[in-house]
Parts: structure tokens; C-alpha cells; sequence
């Protein structure tokens, strides 16, 4: 898999790859916008990931806390508001070498655990149980 093998410098990641990693997260299902080629990931209800595969580079929109999205974008220059319905808490990232693999795989799992924090307890206790 791309994320057991990197280089500070150049790695590449692609979309099957990518979208593995996505779904290795409890819960998660992968469907498409609005009869669209684009893909959301959601755990139960909520959409914590796009991504758009068709755009050079590939890029993921996903969504976190307004001061950790803010906290993202000052770091990484190429990092962009994700403008998901006026919500600035998306944010918009390039899946090439500018920003660090294991950076990218945290932001995800930010993401999804945010997510899931939003669902109810008993919810997320019957996921905990199906991946036990």
C-alpha cells in the first residue's frame, strides 16, 4: 500500500490507493454527489471526505474544526478552502508531494474522527462492535 513506503521528498498516491485507505476507516461507504463521478466518503450520514480524483494533481476536500482547518492553511500554502456549501471549515487538499504523506493521512483521520464524534453515542458504540 503507498503510505508503507514514502519519501520525504516525491510519493505518489493513487486514486485506488487512496480510496482504500478511505474505506479502511469503520463505518465507512463510499457514494457518489449528485449522480456525479465524484466520490464521498461517510461514516453512517455524515460525508467527511471528497475527492476529486479527474483533477491534476488528485485533491481530497474534508472536513475539521474551523481553527484546526485555519491551523492547515497557514501551514501549507497549497492548502484551500474547500467551499462545501459556504462552510469554512473544508478544506481543499492537493494529494501530491507538497504536503508530507503522513500529514495528509492525519488530516484524514481528523476528519473521520470528527465525524463520527458527531454521531449519536449509541451509534457509534454499534460501530465499535461490528469492528471488534
Amino acid at each position: 500500500m503507498f503510505f508503507r513506503i514514502w519519501s520525504p521528498v516525491r510519493w505518489h498516491v493513487n486514486y485506488e490507493d487512496l480510496c482504500e485507505y478511505l474505506l479502511r476507516h469503520p463505518g465507512t461507504v463510499k457514494e457518489h454527489l449528485l449522480e456525479t463521478d465524484t466520490p464521498a466518503f461517510k461514516v453512517k450520514d455524515k460525508v467527511y471526505a471528497i475527492v476529486a480524483w479527474q483533477k491534476i494533481p488528485m485533491r481530497i476536500t474534508l472536513k475539521l474544526k474551523l481553527q484546526r482547518s485555519n491551523h492547515y492553511q497557514a501551514l501549507y500554502s497549497s492548502i484551500n478552502p474547500g467551499n462545501i456549501n459556504n462552510q469554512s471549515q473544508w478544506i481543499n487538499i492537493p494529494v501530491d508531494h507538497t504536503i508530507p504523506l503522513p500529514t495528509i493521512l492525519d488530516i484524514i483521520d481528523e476528519s473521520y474522527e470528527l465525524a463520527l464524534k458527531s454521531l449519536k453515542k449509541s451509534v457509534r458504540d454499534k460501530l465499535q462492535m461490528d469492528v471488534a
